[in-house]
């Protein structure tokens, strides 16, 4: 006689710690992932077939997740430090990283470790050199969004200064970093027109 797996208070059979674990793969095999967005998904997933009445579910989710951990198939330090290089990559700030990290389920240490490491290998980069992260962030989301001197029409690109700022400011990005990322030519876009 097979031994009865576990059933929620409607009867259905609540899922296997092996069939939990493919779902685990399963997802592991299209995102990568923090260990707690892992646990949120196995979670979710596991609700959709069965509803947990006493709590067995949470117990074979953290064990999946554990064992995940244990193999290396989810490791929140290598998801921070891609996070971060994709995030600086798009112009994001470090405010908006650490933010979009811990949301994530990422611990702030690990979040303020990787933000820093990959200071750190800016900084090592010669032709980085002059420049630090965050304005070649704020740069990135300058050329991205063509704002400041990246807009065609002069007229267009003094009639938003202000809103320029604010787009850059609302991205996480300081007053002097958003200042030098708008102005790229040289020139400071903020000090008013003579002619």
């Amino acid at each position: 006689m097979k031994p009865r797996s576990p059933r929620d208070a409607a009867g259905a059979e609540l899922p296997s710690e092996a069939e939990v674990e493919r779902a685990a793969l399963a997802y592991l095999s299209r995102y990568e992932c923090s260990e707690a967005a892992l646990s949120r998904a196995l979670v979710a997933w596991a609700r959709r077939r069965a509803v947990d009445a006493e709590g067995v579910l949470a117990g074979r989710v953290a064990a999946v997740v554990a064992s995940c951990r244990e193999r290396r198939l989810v490791d929140d330090a290598r998801f921070a430090e891609a996070r971060v290089r994709a995030l600086r990559a798009r112009g994001s700030s470090r405010r908006a990283i650490e933010a979009r990290l811990r949301a994530a389920g990422v611990s702030a240490e690990l979040a303020a470790g990787a933000i820093a490491r990959h200071a750190t290998d800016e900084a090592a980069d010669p032709r980085r050199a002059t420049a630090g992260a965050e304005l070649e962030a704020a740069r990135a989301l300058v050329r991205r969004r063509r704002l400041g001197s990246r807009r065609t029409d002069p007229a267009e690109r003094a009639a938003r200064r202000a809103k320029d700022l604010a787009i850059l400011a609302r991205a996480g990005f300081g007053l002097e970093v958003a200042r030098a990322a708008l102005g790229v030519d040289g020139d400071d876009p903020w000090e008013p027109d003579d002619a």
